[in-house]
């Protein structure tokens, strides 16, 4: 692990070997990061650059390592974990005379969804939960599931049996429940599009880490903040709306409103750090709480899945 105490910041980078161990590093480690997240696909990318490794650390994770864990933030602020998952290409190469890189290119959501396969059946009256459930333990690359309670609890009409990947099979128990479908750190989400903000969300301004001015989009805003651990694929953040730059209207082409209280949901961010450098910040990409953008998620034609 590292951490490194360049302008507070915290960070902690675990590489998991084969054996079952967890390779470690100096405190004063340099890498470079950025975590690709979205919840229009399944799978969520992340490309970790490590310099100058010892050869004997290097050849290690070259021949075994298997996936990475990074956790990130402050350790006066929020801190935690921002990306887990298998790697998929390690890349070794030379920047100059004296700096060599080794890049990790990491992809979590993959394996499970598309190369497990599943095979099972269940009678009338399962719980959509306990589908997903058992989708999600009976494939030959078992994972967990998380499923939104208000859908998790609908049962179904008559007997089901499923086959094939199990991607595929909880994507359409996402689409018949008006939901969407990602996977994220180790686990898959079906998560209902009609639910609101939780009580209390994370409110976004310069002080608390806001860079520039958000402005708005086609589908709902960009914003640009330092990394904050707690913004995560779909979850919700508070912003003054008068903070946000808008699009210029165009005659003929609907502008989409921004939202009355100022909360948005996360859709989808890319995190870029490095340890001895100036990155360490998040470019979110945020829908309004209500309206007709959420539809999106669910609508193959609109996301490209």
């Amino acid at each position: 692990m590292a951490d490194f105490k360049l302008y507070g910041r915290k960070y902690k980078l675990s590489v998991l070997t084969q054996r079952n161990a967890a390779i470690s590093f100096d405190a004063d480690i340099h890498f470079t990061f950025s975590i690709d997240k979205n919840m229009l696909r399944y799978s969520q990318i992340a490309e970790i650059t490590i310099h100058n490794l010892s050869p004997n650390t290097e050849t290690d994770i070259l021949k075994n390592g298997a996936a990475v864990a990074l956790e990130v933030g402050y350790d006066n602020g929020a801190y935690g974990k921002i990306f887990a998952g298998p790697i998929r290409q390690a890349i070794r190469g030379k920047e100059d005379g004296t700096t060599y890189f080794l890049r990790l290119v990491c992809i979590d959501g993959d394996d499970p969804l598309n190369l497990g396969l599943c095979s099972l059946s269940v009678t009338a009256g399962t719980t959509v939960r306990k589908l997903a459930e058992q989708i999600a333990r009976s494939s030959t690359i078992p994972f967990d599931v998380k499923v939104d309670p208000v859908i998790g609890g609908q049962q179904l009409q008559k007997s089901a049996a499923v086959f094939g990947k199990p991607g595929d099979a909880l994507r359409n128990i996402a689409l018949n429940n008006n939901a969407a479908f990602y996977y994220s750190d180790g686990s898959a989400y079906v998560s209902q599009l009609s639910k609101g903000p939780p009580a209390s969300v994370v409110d976004l301004n310069a002080q608390s880490g806001m860079v520039g001015m958000p402005t708005q989009t086609d589908q709902g805003i960009k914003v640009k903040c330092l990394i904050n651990p707690n913004l995560k694929l779909d979850s919700w953040f508070h912003l003054n709306n008068k903070s946000i730059i808008v699009n210029q209207l165009e005659f003929g082409v609907p502008q989409t409103l921004l939202d009355l209280d100022g909360i948005y949901r996360i859709v989808s961010f890319v995190a870029s750090g490095d340890t001895r450098g100036n990155d360490w910040y998040m470019d979110i990409e945020a829908i309004s709480q209500t309206g007709s953008i959420p539809a999106m998620l669910v609508d193959p034609s609109q996301n490209g899945m």
